[in-house]
Protein backbone atom coordinates (compact mmCIF):
# COMPACT_ATOMS: atom_id res chain seq x y z
CA UNK A 1 0.00 0.00 0.00
CA UNK A 2 1.52 3.10 -1.16
CA UNK A 3 1.85 6.15 1.76
CA UNK A 4 -0.35 8.44 -0.19
CA UNK A 5 -3.36 5.88 0.24
CA UNK A 6 -2.57 5.17 3.76
CA UNK A 7 -2.89 8.31 4.76
CA UNK A 8 -6.23 9.08 2.61
CA UNK A 9 -7.25 6.08 4.36
CA UNK A 10 -6.61 7.47 7.69
CA UNK A 11 -8.51 10.82 6.47
CA UNK A 12 -11.45 8.82 6.23
CA UNK A 13 -11.10 7.40 8.87
CA UNK A 14 -11.17 10.50 10.91
CA UNK A 15 -14.63 11.19 8.80
CA UNK A 16 -16.09 8.15 10.84
CA UNK A 17 -14.55 7.08 13.85
CA UNK A 18 -16.32 8.39 16.75
CA UNK A 19 -13.93 7.83 20.12
CA UNK A 20 -12.43 4.85 21.88
CA UNK A 21 -12.20 4.64 25.46
CA UNK A 22 -8.89 2.99 25.48
CA UNK A 23 -6.15 2.05 23.08
CA UNK A 24 -4.65 -1.67 22.36
CA UNK A 25 -0.71 -1.79 21.90
CA UNK A 26 1.51 -4.59 21.80
CA UNK A 27 3.69 -4.74 24.47
CA UNK A 28 7.12 -5.58 22.39
CA UNK A 29 6.27 -3.64 19.25
CA UNK A 30 8.04 -3.63 16.12
CA UNK A 31 8.96 -0.57 15.83
CA UNK A 32 10.84 1.08 19.16
CA UNK A 33 8.65 3.04 20.92
CA UNK A 34 11.56 5.82 21.67
CA UNK A 35 11.57 5.91 17.60
CA UNK A 36 7.95 6.92 17.49
CA UNK A 37 8.22 9.50 20.09
CA UNK A 38 10.98 11.34 18.48
CA UNK A 39 9.24 11.65 15.57
CA UNK A 40 5.97 12.78 17.19
CA UNK A 41 7.81 15.18 18.96
CA UNK A 42 10.14 16.81 16.28
CA UNK A 43 6.46 17.08 14.00
CA UNK A 44 4.50 18.65 16.45
CA UNK A 45 7.25 21.10 17.48
CA UNK A 46 7.76 21.66 13.16
CA UNK A 47 3.98 21.93 12.35
CA UNK A 48 1.67 23.05 15.31
CA UNK A 49 0.45 26.55 14.95
CA UNK A 50 -0.47 26.54 18.54
CA UNK A 51 2.11 25.49 21.04
CA UNK A 52 2.81 28.98 21.13
CA UNK A 53 0.00 29.42 23.51
CA UNK A 54 0.05 26.46 26.13
CA UNK A 55 1.19 27.43 29.17
CA UNK A 56 3.20 24.36 30.21
CA UNK A 57 6.97 24.02 29.36
CA UNK A 58 6.62 21.85 26.24
CA UNK A 59 10.48 21.17 26.43
CA UNK A 60 10.30 20.23 29.75
CA UNK A 61 7.16 18.22 28.91
CA UNK A 62 8.89 16.56 26.05
CA UNK A 63 12.59 15.72 28.09
CA UNK A 64 10.55 14.58 31.21
CA UNK A 65 8.30 11.99 29.01
CA UNK A 66 11.43 11.23 26.81
CA UNK A 67 12.92 9.83 29.64
CA UNK A 68 10.45 7.58 30.90
CA UNK A 69 9.92 5.94 27.59
CA UNK A 70 13.31 5.22 27.32
CA UNK A 71 13.80 3.83 30.48
CA UNK A 72 10.64 1.45 30.30
CA UNK A 73 10.70 0.78 26.59
CA UNK A 74 7.45 -0.80 25.99
CA UNK A 75 4.21 0.40 24.07
CA UNK A 76 2.22 0.91 27.29
CA UNK A 77 4.75 3.42 28.10
CA UNK A 78 4.45 5.38 25.45
CA UNK A 79 0.67 5.39 24.94
CA UNK A 80 0.77 6.92 28.44
CA UNK A 81 2.94 9.27 27.77
CA UNK A 82 1.60 9.96 24.69
CA UNK A 83 -1.92 10.93 26.51
CA UNK A 84 -0.62 12.63 29.12
CA UNK A 85 1.34 14.57 26.84
CA UNK A 86 -1.87 15.92 24.72
CA UNK A 87 -4.33 16.48 27.75
CA UNK A 88 -1.16 18.62 29.32
CA UNK A 89 -0.73 20.53 26.60
CA UNK A 90 -5.18 20.40 26.45
CA UNK A 91 -4.63 20.72 21.82
CA UNK A 92 -7.76 19.42 20.52
CA UNK A 93 -6.51 19.94 17.04
CA UNK A 94 -3.57 17.34 17.80
CA UNK A 95 -4.76 13.74 16.98
CA UNK A 96 -2.20 10.35 17.25
CA UNK A 97 -3.73 7.52 14.86
CA UNK A 98 -2.54 3.56 15.27
CA UNK A 99 -3.47 2.07 12.21
CA UNK A 100 -3.73 -1.46 11.69
CA UNK A 101 -5.07 -3.92 9.15
CA UNK A 102 -8.39 -4.53 11.25
CA UNK A 103 -8.44 -2.11 13.71
CA UNK A 104 -7.63 1.73 13.73
CA UNK A 105 -7.46 3.61 17.12
CA UNK A 106 -6.35 7.35 18.57
CA UNK A 107 -5.38 9.11 20.74
CA UNK A 108 -6.55 12.76 21.42
CA UNK A 109 -7.68 15.46 23.91
CA UNK A 110 -11.41 15.08 24.72
CA UNK A 111 -11.54 17.00 28.23
CA UNK A 112 -12.38 20.07 26.44
CA UNK A 113 -16.18 18.71 25.76
CA UNK A 114 -16.67 18.37 29.61
CA UNK A 115 -15.41 21.81 30.95
CA UNK A 116 -18.36 24.27 30.04
CA UNK A 117 -22.36 24.01 29.98
CA UNK A 118 -23.41 21.28 27.04
CA UNK A 119 -26.18 24.44 25.92
CA UNK A 120 -27.72 21.91 23.92
CA UNK A 121 -30.64 19.19 24.28
CA UNK A 122 -30.83 16.03 23.18
CA UNK A 123 -34.27 16.16 21.86
CA UNK A 124 -36.17 19.50 20.68
CA UNK A 125 -39.06 17.95 18.97
CA UNK A 126 -41.79 19.28 20.77
CA UNK A 127 -40.72 23.15 19.82
CA UNK A 128 -41.77 22.36 16.20
CA UNK A 129 -45.22 21.95 13.94
CA UNK A 130 -43.04 19.93 11.07
CA UNK A 131 -39.29 18.47 11.10
CA UNK A 132 -37.38 16.73 8.63
CA UNK A 133 -33.92 14.78 8.68
CA UNK A 134 -31.72 14.26 5.71
CA UNK A 135 -28.55 13.47 3.94
CA UNK A 136 -28.04 10.88 6.75
CA UNK A 137 -28.90 13.02 9.51
CA UNK A 138 -26.30 15.69 8.38
CA UNK A 139 -29.14 18.12 8.09
CA UNK A 140 -32.19 18.61 10.24
CA UNK A 141 -35.01 21.27 9.29
CA UNK A 142 -38.47 22.41 10.43
CA UNK A 143 -40.54 25.12 11.33
CA UNK A 144 -41.43 26.17 14.85
CA UNK A 145 -45.17 25.09 16.27
CA UNK A 146 -47.24 29.04 16.62
CA UNK A 147 -44.29 30.63 14.59
CA UNK A 148 -43.36 31.77 11.03
CA UNK A 149 -39.95 30.57 11.68
CA UNK A 150 -37.45 28.46 9.65
CA UNK A 151 -35.08 25.72 11.92
CA UNK A 152 -32.14 24.53 9.77
CA UNK A 153 -29.80 22.08 12.09
CA UNK A 154 -25.85 21.18 10.69
CA UNK A 155 -24.81 17.67 12.37
CA UNK A 156 -21.89 17.46 9.64
CA UNK A 157 -20.10 20.08 7.58
CA UNK A 158 -18.43 17.57 5.32
CA UNK A 159 -19.33 14.56 2.64
CA UNK A 160 -20.93 16.01 -0.35
CA UNK A 161 -24.25 17.36 -1.68
CA UNK A 162 -24.40 20.40 1.15
CA UNK A 163 -25.00 22.95 -1.20
CA UNK A 164 -27.69 21.03 -3.12
CA UNK A 165 -29.60 20.53 0.25
CA UNK A 166 -28.72 23.55 1.63
CA UNK A 167 -30.31 25.52 -1.50
CA UNK A 168 -34.02 23.21 -1.26
CA UNK A 169 -34.27 24.23 2.24
CA UNK A 170 -33.76 27.70 2.09
CA UNK A 171 -36.31 27.49 -0.91
CA UNK A 172 -38.70 25.43 1.43
CA UNK A 173 -38.46 28.78 4.15
CA UNK A 174 -38.58 31.79 1.33
CA UNK A 175 -42.06 32.92 2.84
CA UNK A 176 -41.14 32.72 6.64
CA UNK A 177 -40.40 35.61 8.77
CA UNK A 178 -37.26 34.50 9.97
CA UNK A 179 -34.54 31.64 10.37
CA UNK A 180 -32.72 29.70 12.50
CA UNK A 181 -29.31 28.04 12.16
CA UNK A 182 -28.17 25.72 14.69
CA UNK A 183 -24.76 25.63 15.07
CA UNK A 184 -24.76 23.61 18.34
CA UNK A 185 -22.68 20.35 19.02
CA UNK A 186 -21.40 19.95 15.59
CA UNK A 187 -17.34 19.00 17.27
CA UNK A 188 -15.34 16.50 14.83
CA UNK A 189 -16.09 18.17 11.70
CA UNK A 190 -12.61 18.79 10.34
CA UNK A 191 -12.15 22.04 8.67
CA UNK A 192 -10.26 20.93 4.95
CA UNK A 193 -10.07 21.60 1.50
CA UNK A 194 -13.68 19.57 1.26
CA UNK A 195 -15.46 21.74 3.80
CA UNK A 196 -13.90 24.91 2.71
CA UNK A 197 -15.67 25.10 -0.14
CA UNK A 198 -19.00 22.99 1.36
CA UNK A 199 -18.88 26.58 3.72
CA UNK A 200 -18.18 28.66 1.24
CA UNK A 201 -21.52 27.82 -0.82
CA UNK A 202 -23.89 28.38 1.88
CA UNK A 203 -21.97 31.79 2.97
CA UNK A 204 -22.78 32.59 -0.71
CA UNK A 205 -26.45 31.85 -0.65
CA UNK A 206 -26.29 34.22 2.86
CA UNK A 207 -24.82 37.05 2.00
CA UNK A 208 -25.18 39.73 -0.13
CA UNK A 209 -21.89 41.21 -0.52
CA UNK A 210 -17.81 40.64 -0.53
CA UNK A 211 -16.69 40.87 2.88
CA UNK A 212 -13.37 39.34 4.97
CA UNK A 213 -14.56 36.99 7.83
CA UNK A 214 -11.07 35.64 9.10
CA UNK A 215 -7.78 35.95 8.90
CA UNK A 216 -4.93 33.30 8.60
CA UNK A 217 -1.41 32.06 9.02
CA UNK A 218 0.65 29.01 8.55
CA UNK A 219 2.75 27.42 10.48
CA UNK A 220 6.14 27.23 8.69
CA UNK A 221 9.42 25.49 10.88
CA UNK A 222 10.73 23.85 13.74
CA UNK A 223 10.71 27.73 15.78
CA UNK A 224 7.16 27.92 17.35
CA UNK A 225 7.10 31.72 16.23
CA UNK A 226 7.65 31.47 12.40
CA UNK A 227 4.45 32.18 10.60
CA UNK A 228 3.46 33.23 7.35
CA UNK A 229 2.53 36.93 6.97
CA UNK A 230 -1.52 36.97 8.46
CA UNK A 231 -3.97 36.75 5.16
CA UNK A 232 -7.37 37.57 5.00
CA UNK A 233 -9.85 35.18 4.03
CA UNK A 234 -12.47 36.96 1.86
CA UNK A 235 -16.03 35.56 0.49
CA UNK A 236 -15.87 37.11 -3.06
CA UNK A 237 -19.29 37.47 -4.50
CA UNK A 238 -20.03 39.22 -7.67
CA UNK A 239 -21.83 42.93 -7.49
CA UNK A 240 -25.28 41.98 -8.16
CA UNK A 241 -25.14 39.05 -5.78
CA UNK A 242 -28.55 38.31 -4.02
CA UNK A 243 -28.81 36.08 -1.05
CA UNK A 244 -31.52 33.34 -0.92
CA UNK A 245 -32.69 34.14 2.47
CA UNK A 246 -33.40 37.84 2.64
CA UNK A 247 -34.85 38.01 6.53
CA UNK A 248 -33.32 37.61 9.80
CA UNK A 249 -31.16 34.65 10.97
CA UNK A 250 -30.33 33.87 13.97
CA UNK A 251 -27.27 31.91 14.64
CA UNK A 252 -26.91 29.20 17.73
CA UNK A 253 -23.75 28.56 19.24
CA UNK A 254 -21.99 26.54 22.34
CA UNK A 255 -18.63 25.09 23.14
CA UNK A 256 -18.87 22.36 20.54
CA UNK A 257 -19.64 24.06 17.82
CA UNK A 258 -15.75 23.44 16.63
CA UNK A 259 -13.70 23.41 13.20
CA UNK A 260 -15.66 23.59 9.91
CA UNK A 261 -18.90 24.87 11.46
CA UNK A 262 -16.73 28.05 13.13
CA UNK A 263 -16.02 28.90 10.23
CA UNK A 264 -19.41 28.97 8.83
CA UNK A 265 -19.96 31.02 11.63
CA UNK A 266 -17.45 33.44 11.08
CA UNK A 267 -18.96 33.58 7.59
CA UNK A 268 -22.29 34.62 8.53
CA UNK A 269 -21.53 36.88 11.31
CA UNK A 270 -20.76 39.27 8.67
CA UNK A 271 -23.99 39.63 7.41
CA UNK A 272 -25.43 42.65 8.87
CA UNK A 273 -28.56 40.99 9.54
CA UNK A 274 -27.29 37.72 11.25
CA UNK A 275 -27.01 37.52 15.27
CA UNK A 276 -25.14 34.82 17.35
CA UNK A 277 -26.95 33.57 20.36
CA UNK A 278 -25.97 31.22 22.86
CA UNK A 279 -21.84 30.35 23.68
CA UNK A 280 -18.55 31.54 22.85
CA UNK A 281 -17.78 28.68 19.92
CA UNK A 282 -15.08 26.08 20.90
CA UNK A 283 -12.27 28.06 19.25
CA UNK A 284 -10.97 25.53 17.43
CA UNK A 285 -10.72 26.40 13.52
CA UNK A 286 -7.40 24.56 12.32
CA UNK A 287 -6.88 22.94 8.99
CA UNK A 288 -5.13 19.57 9.82
CA UNK A 289 -1.80 18.30 8.60
CA UNK A 290 -1.64 14.46 8.13
CA UNK A 291 1.85 13.18 8.46
CA UNK A 292 3.12 9.26 9.04
CA UNK A 293 5.12 8.38 11.83
CA UNK A 294 6.83 5.19 11.98
CA UNK A 295 5.15 2.04 13.00
CA UNK A 296 1.73 1.87 11.44
CA UNK A 297 1.23 5.32 13.58
CA UNK A 298 -0.02 8.66 11.71
CA UNK A 299 -0.16 12.24 13.14
CA UNK A 300 -2.79 14.92 12.11
CA UNK A 301 -1.86 18.10 13.61
CA UNK A 302 -3.82 21.92 12.97
CA UNK A 303 -0.64 23.78 10.68
CA UNK A 304 -3.17 27.01 10.26
CA UNK A 305 -3.73 29.81 12.61
CA UNK A 306 -7.06 31.78 12.35
CA UNK A 307 -8.42 34.59 14.52
CA UNK A 308 -11.32 37.24 13.22
CA UNK A 309 -10.50 40.58 11.81
CA UNK A 310 -10.94 42.37 14.78
CA UNK A 311 -8.46 40.20 16.71
CA UNK A 312 -5.17 39.04 13.86
CA UNK A 313 -3.37 41.87 14.71
CA UNK A 314 -2.92 41.64 18.82
CA UNK A 315 -0.24 38.95 19.22
CA UNK A 316 -1.43 38.50 22.69
CA UNK A 317 -4.86 36.84 21.86
CA UNK A 318 -5.66 33.36 21.78
CA UNK A 319 -8.33 33.01 18.99
CA UNK A 320 -10.97 32.12 21.90
CA UNK A 321 -13.87 31.44 19.70
CA UNK A 322 -16.42 33.37 18.43
CA UNK A 323 -17.90 35.18 20.84
CA UNK A 324 -21.77 35.51 20.52
CA UNK A 325 -23.72 39.06 20.38
CA UNK A 326 -26.27 37.72 23.05
CA UNK A 327 -24.72 35.04 25.94
CA UNK A 328 -27.46 32.61 26.98
CA UNK A 329 -27.02 29.23 28.59
CA UNK A 330 -29.41 26.70 29.48
CA UNK A 331 -29.65 25.93 33.52
CA UNK A 332 -29.50 22.58 34.44
CA UNK A 333 -33.17 22.84 35.49
CA UNK A 334 -34.37 23.63 32.10
CA UNK A 335 -32.53 21.24 30.57
CA UNK A 336 -34.34 18.39 32.69
CA UNK A 337 -37.41 20.16 31.72
CA UNK A 338 -36.57 20.06 27.89
CA UNK A 339 -36.63 23.80 28.17
CA UNK A 340 -33.79 25.06 25.18
CA UNK A 341 -33.38 28.57 26.65
CA UNK A 342 -31.36 29.73 23.74
CA UNK A 343 -33.60 28.21 21.16
CA UNK A 344 -36.20 30.53 23.22
CA UNK A 345 -34.62 33.00 23.10
CA UNK A 346 -33.77 33.21 19.83
CA UNK A 347 -37.62 32.90 18.84
CA UNK A 348 -38.09 35.64 20.72
CA UNK A 349 -36.10 38.18 18.93
CA UNK A 350 -37.48 37.01 15.49
CA UNK A 351 -40.53 37.44 16.66
CA UNK A 352 -40.21 41.25 17.55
Amino acid sequence: MTEALKILLVILMLATISGCDGLFFDETPSTKPLEVYDAFTYELNAKSAFLQYVSVDVDSLFNDHRKQIKQYDNGKQLIRSLKEILNELEDAHTRLIYSLPREQMYIRYDKWKTKYLKNDLSDISHYFESYSVIGGERIEYGKLKDENIGYLKFNSLSLGWLTRDVRDILDTFKNTDGLIIDLRSTAGTLYNYSTSYEVNDVLEMLNDSSRVYIYKRTKQSNTRQNFTQWEPVWLRLPDNAEPLYTKPIIVLTNRQTAGASELLAAGLRINPSVLIIGDNTAGFIGNPDYTPLPGDWYLTVSIKEFKLPENYLNSSYRFQGIPPDINVNISPADSSAGVDTILERAMDELSE
